[in-house]
């Protein structure tokens, strides 16, 4: 299986061992539903901080150009906006 391109047989295969479990009993539908939740909400927190470092970290290295004749006055609007 690619993990760029799988093929409908293999999603289809990968369904059909997915229902098997649930089938089984092997793993409780609500334990699953809650690893779930619990890992879209911490990859939702961890974006947030990494745009919020990310941001951060762009602007300070904007601040650095104020003095650029050309630069300044565009860096200082986008900061002035972001104030």
């Amino acid at each position: 299986m690619t993990a760029k391109n799988p093929k409908n047989s293999e999603l289809e295969h990968a369904a059909k061992m997915l229902a098997f479990i649930y089938e089984t009993g092997f793993v409780s539908r609500k334990r699953l539903l809650g690893y779930s939740f619990l890992r879209g909400f911490v990859s939702g927190i961890g974006g947030f901080i990494g745009a919020t470092l990310g941001i951060s970290l762009l602007l300070w290295l904007a601040s650095i150009f104020l003095d650029v004749p050309l630069l300044g006055s565009i860096i200082e609007a986008i900061r002035d906006s972001v104030q």
